[in-house]
């Protein structure tokens, strides 16, 4: 009765189950989106905090390309903030993520002028990052 319910044959026999790589949403849209039109489409939407998480993570993109992080998802945003060895660039970036942590992670509505002013850091940041030479 154990030899049956257990059916060890048909573990033998069949095909090996090929392990699928789970990407976490940010992981995702590091990868494969299109984040200046997620930017665009949550601020057309009035989804300023969804714009705001897109504009961090384009910047974790854009550091990445330029060799200044590793991104891997499961680092913290304190992670990424030792990496960056520029002074100037760490501390665009340090501010950047006080407010992306505040914004992201406080359960709270992002007005348009809250959005406005985190706007202009991303900006300060990614024009920083632009400048900012491969390592």
């Amino acid at each position: 009765w154990l030899f049956t319910r257990m059916n060890p044959g048909k573990n033998i026999l069949q095909e090996p189950q090929t392990s699928k790589v789970q990407l976490d949403d940010e992981e995702e849209i590091i990868q494969n989106a299109d984040i200046p039109a997620l930017i665009k489409n949550a601020i057309e939407n009035g989804q300023y905090r969804m714009a705001v998480q897109y504009y961090y993570l384009q910047a974790l993109k854009e550091l990445d390309l330029k060799k200044i992080i590793d991104f891997e998802a499961q680092k913290t945003n304190n992670d990424y903030i030792s990496e960056i060895q520029n002074t100037s660039l760490n501390n665009i970036f340090r501010k950047v993520t006080r407010v992306y942590n505040f914004i992201w992670y406080g359960d709270f509505q992002v007005s348009k002028e809250d959005f406005l002013l985190a706007e202009k850091g991303f900006s300060e940041l990614n024009s920083t990052i632009k400048n900012t030479k491969n390592e």
